[in-house]
Protein backbone atom coordinates (compact mmCIF):
# COMPACT_ATOMS: atom_id res chain seq x y z
CA UNK A 1 0.00 0.00 0.00
CA UNK A 2 3.02 2.10 0.89
CA UNK A 3 4.52 2.01 -2.34
CA UNK A 4 1.28 2.38 -4.10
CA UNK A 5 0.78 6.17 -1.96
CA UNK A 6 4.16 6.65 -3.50
CA UNK A 7 3.43 5.70 -6.88
CA UNK A 8 0.42 8.18 -6.64
CA UNK A 9 2.41 11.07 -4.92
CA UNK A 10 4.75 11.22 -7.60
CA UNK A 11 1.97 11.08 -10.11
CA UNK A 12 0.10 13.59 -8.45
CA UNK A 13 3.15 16.17 -8.45
CA UNK A 14 3.86 15.59 -12.33
CA UNK A 15 0.04 16.60 -12.92
CA UNK A 16 0.34 19.47 -10.16
CA UNK A 17 4.12 21.26 -12.40
CA UNK A 18 2.08 20.52 -15.41
CA UNK A 19 -0.81 22.58 -14.17
CA UNK A 20 2.06 25.25 -12.98
CA UNK A 21 3.73 25.12 -16.41
CA UNK A 22 0.75 26.00 -18.05
CA UNK A 23 -0.69 28.16 -16.12
CA UNK A 24 2.93 30.28 -15.99
CA UNK A 25 4.79 29.45 -19.15
CA UNK A 26 7.80 28.28 -19.38
CA UNK A 27 9.70 31.66 -20.55
CA UNK A 28 8.15 33.03 -16.58
CA UNK A 29 8.79 30.35 -14.58
CA UNK A 30 11.77 31.49 -12.10
CA UNK A 31 15.12 30.36 -12.93
CA UNK A 32 13.93 28.38 -15.95
CA UNK A 33 15.38 31.07 -18.66
CA UNK A 34 18.21 31.99 -16.15
CA UNK A 35 19.41 28.44 -16.46
CA UNK A 36 18.73 27.60 -20.22
CA UNK A 37 21.01 30.93 -20.56
CA UNK A 38 23.78 29.91 -18.56
CA UNK A 39 24.10 26.37 -20.34
CA UNK A 40 24.07 27.51 -23.59
CA UNK A 41 25.95 30.64 -23.23
CA UNK A 42 28.68 28.48 -21.95
CA UNK A 43 29.18 25.81 -24.53
CA UNK A 44 31.94 24.03 -25.76
CA UNK A 45 33.32 23.25 -29.30
CA UNK A 46 34.64 20.23 -27.81
CA UNK A 47 31.49 19.61 -26.06
CA UNK A 48 29.02 20.18 -29.43
CA UNK A 49 29.62 17.29 -31.25
CA UNK A 50 29.24 14.73 -28.24
CA UNK A 51 26.24 16.53 -27.22
CA UNK A 52 24.72 16.61 -30.85
CA UNK A 53 25.64 12.95 -31.43
CA UNK A 54 24.07 12.12 -27.12
CA UNK A 55 20.95 13.68 -28.54
CA UNK A 56 20.53 12.02 -31.58
CA UNK A 57 20.78 8.51 -30.78
CA UNK A 58 20.62 8.40 -26.99
CA UNK A 59 16.98 8.00 -26.60
CA UNK A 60 15.01 5.34 -29.17
CA UNK A 61 18.77 4.17 -30.87
CA UNK A 62 20.42 3.39 -27.39
CA UNK A 63 17.51 2.48 -25.48
CA UNK A 64 16.14 -0.18 -28.45
CA UNK A 65 19.53 -1.75 -28.64
CA UNK A 66 19.31 -2.36 -24.71
CA UNK A 67 16.19 -3.83 -24.76
CA UNK A 68 16.82 -6.44 -27.95
CA UNK A 69 20.50 -7.29 -26.05
CA UNK A 70 18.67 -8.12 -22.76
CA UNK A 71 16.19 -10.25 -24.70
CA UNK A 72 18.30 -12.03 -27.07
CA UNK A 73 21.38 -12.69 -24.82
CA UNK A 74 19.91 -11.88 -21.47
CA UNK A 75 18.94 -14.68 -18.76
CA UNK A 76 14.67 -14.97 -17.46
CA UNK A 77 15.39 -12.24 -15.38
CA UNK A 78 17.05 -10.24 -18.31
CA UNK A 79 14.49 -10.92 -20.44
CA UNK A 80 11.59 -9.61 -18.08
CA UNK A 81 13.05 -6.64 -17.74
CA UNK A 82 13.12 -5.89 -21.20
CA UNK A 83 9.72 -6.31 -21.10
CA UNK A 84 9.18 -3.86 -18.47
CA UNK A 85 11.45 -1.30 -20.25
CA UNK A 86 9.18 -2.15 -23.77
CA UNK A 87 6.02 -1.42 -21.17
CA UNK A 88 7.29 1.46 -19.83
CA UNK A 89 8.69 3.47 -22.67
CA UNK A 90 5.03 2.53 -24.15
CA UNK A 91 3.33 4.16 -21.60
CA UNK A 92 5.86 7.13 -21.63
CA UNK A 93 5.06 7.58 -25.16
CA UNK A 94 1.61 7.67 -24.63
CA UNK A 95 1.48 9.96 -21.37
CA UNK A 96 4.32 12.36 -22.60
CA UNK A 97 2.75 12.97 -26.36
CA UNK A 98 -0.74 13.50 -23.81
CA UNK A 99 1.01 15.81 -21.85
CA UNK A 100 2.83 17.63 -24.81
CA UNK A 101 -1.05 18.46 -26.31
CA UNK A 102 -2.81 19.33 -23.30
CA UNK A 103 0.28 21.61 -20.94
CA UNK A 104 1.30 23.12 -25.14
CA UNK A 105 4.27 25.00 -24.58
CA UNK A 106 6.70 26.61 -27.14
CA UNK A 107 10.29 25.40 -27.43
CA UNK A 108 12.94 27.94 -25.75
CA UNK A 109 13.32 30.89 -28.37
CA UNK A 110 15.61 29.70 -32.03
CA UNK A 111 18.71 32.53 -30.69
CA UNK A 112 19.26 29.08 -28.36
CA UNK A 113 19.71 26.43 -30.57
CA UNK A 114 22.14 27.45 -33.05
CA UNK A 115 23.57 23.82 -33.36
CA UNK A 116 20.97 22.09 -33.34
CA UNK A 117 17.51 21.72 -35.45
CA UNK A 118 14.71 22.20 -33.13
CA UNK A 119 11.96 19.56 -33.33
CA UNK A 120 8.85 21.37 -34.43
CA UNK A 121 6.30 19.80 -31.38
CA UNK A 122 5.79 20.92 -28.10
CA UNK A 123 8.17 21.42 -25.59
CA UNK A 124 6.69 19.98 -22.35
CA UNK A 125 7.63 17.44 -20.89
CA UNK A 126 11.02 16.37 -22.36
CA UNK A 127 10.21 13.15 -24.54
CA UNK A 128 14.23 12.09 -24.39
CA UNK A 129 14.28 12.92 -20.94
CA UNK A 130 11.07 10.86 -20.07
CA UNK A 131 12.01 7.82 -21.96
CA UNK A 132 15.60 8.10 -21.12
CA UNK A 133 14.42 8.16 -17.40
CA UNK A 134 12.00 5.62 -17.59
CA UNK A 135 14.52 3.41 -18.61
CA UNK A 136 17.31 4.01 -16.03
CA UNK A 137 15.25 4.09 -13.09
CA UNK A 138 13.42 0.65 -14.32
CA UNK A 139 17.18 -0.75 -14.86
CA UNK A 140 17.90 0.52 -11.38
CA UNK A 141 15.18 -1.12 -9.71
CA UNK A 142 15.92 -4.30 -11.53
CA UNK A 143 19.49 -4.79 -12.95
CA UNK A 144 22.97 -5.18 -10.93
CA UNK A 145 24.71 -1.45 -10.80
CA UNK A 146 27.28 -2.60 -12.88
CA UNK A 147 24.81 -2.33 -15.59
CA UNK A 148 22.49 0.14 -13.87
CA UNK A 149 24.62 2.84 -13.27
CA UNK A 150 26.36 3.32 -16.79
CA UNK A 151 22.65 3.55 -18.27
CA UNK A 152 21.55 6.00 -15.17
CA UNK A 153 24.53 8.22 -16.41
CA UNK A 154 23.87 7.57 -20.23
CA UNK A 155 20.27 8.92 -18.99
CA UNK A 156 21.31 11.91 -17.55
CA UNK A 157 23.84 12.87 -20.56
CA UNK A 158 21.21 12.93 -22.98
CA UNK A 159 18.85 14.37 -20.67
CA UNK A 160 21.40 17.28 -19.85
CA UNK A 161 22.25 17.69 -23.70
CA UNK A 162 18.93 18.94 -24.76
CA UNK A 163 18.95 22.02 -22.43
CA UNK A 164 23.09 22.09 -23.76
CA UNK A 165 21.48 22.38 -27.27
CA UNK A 166 18.48 24.39 -26.62
CA UNK A 167 15.70 22.83 -27.77
CA UNK A 168 14.32 22.52 -24.29
CA UNK A 169 13.82 24.05 -20.92
CA UNK A 170 14.98 22.71 -17.68
CA UNK A 171 11.67 22.80 -16.82
CA UNK A 172 10.66 20.35 -19.43
CA UNK A 173 13.87 17.53 -18.28
CA UNK A 174 12.63 17.84 -14.68
CA UNK A 175 9.06 17.12 -15.69
CA UNK A 176 9.79 14.41 -17.67
CA UNK A 177 11.73 13.17 -14.90
CA UNK A 178 9.26 13.40 -12.48
CA UNK A 179 7.32 11.09 -14.84
CA UNK A 180 9.27 8.84 -15.66
CA UNK A 181 10.18 8.31 -12.12
CA UNK A 182 6.40 7.54 -11.54
CA UNK A 183 6.29 5.39 -14.99
CA UNK A 184 8.96 3.20 -13.63
CA UNK A 185 7.45 3.14 -9.98
CA UNK A 186 4.63 2.06 -11.72
CA UNK A 187 5.82 -0.60 -14.22
CA UNK A 188 8.08 -2.48 -11.79
CA UNK A 189 4.97 -2.40 -8.76
CA UNK A 190 2.54 -4.67 -11.85
CA UNK A 191 5.46 -6.44 -12.46
CA UNK A 192 4.29 -10.16 -11.19
CA UNK A 193 1.08 -9.09 -12.77
CA UNK A 194 2.93 -9.23 -16.48
CA UNK A 195 3.89 -13.02 -16.06
CA UNK A 196 1.09 -14.16 -18.38
CA UNK A 197 2.57 -11.82 -20.85
CA UNK A 198 5.77 -12.75 -20.13
CA UNK A 199 5.32 -16.12 -20.61
CA UNK A 200 3.52 -15.96 -24.13
CA UNK A 201 6.42 -14.21 -25.24
CA UNK A 202 9.11 -16.68 -24.11
CA UNK A 203 6.69 -19.23 -25.88
CA UNK A 204 6.70 -17.35 -29.51
CA UNK A 205 10.61 -16.87 -28.80
CA UNK A 206 11.34 -20.33 -28.06
CA UNK A 207 9.63 -21.15 -31.36
CA UNK A 208 11.45 -19.04 -33.88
Amino acid sequence: MKKWRTIIFIFMLYIIISFYVKIMNENNIPGNLTLLTIITNNRSQYLNYIMIMTSKYGREYFWLTIIILLWVFGKEKEKKVSVLMTLGFIMAIILGETSKLLIAQPRPNTSFHLIFESPNDYSYPSGHALIVATGAIIALLTLPHIVSIPLLIESISVSYSRIYLGVHWPIDIIGGWILGLAIALFINKINEKLNPLYNILIKIWSKL
